[in-house]
């Protein structure tokens, strides 16, 4: 992230009021249950990888 970059995240996070709360928190594969995810790796010709990176 460039140098200064969390005060402007934080100013368009607060500017549109933007707070989620996902009634479910699978945004990765590494927090959504297994079944799914095997699932969704078996039809798809993308791949679910986690980098390490958020």
């Amino acid at each position: 992230m460039a140098e200064g970059g969390k005060p402007v995240v934080t100013a368009v996070q607060l500017l549109t009021e933007y707070a989620p709360r996902p009634p479910h928190d699978a945004g990765s594969p590494r927090k959504a249950p297994a079944r799914p995810v095997e699932e969704f790796r078996a039809g798809s010709r993308f791949s679910l990888t986690w980098t390490g990176s958020t």
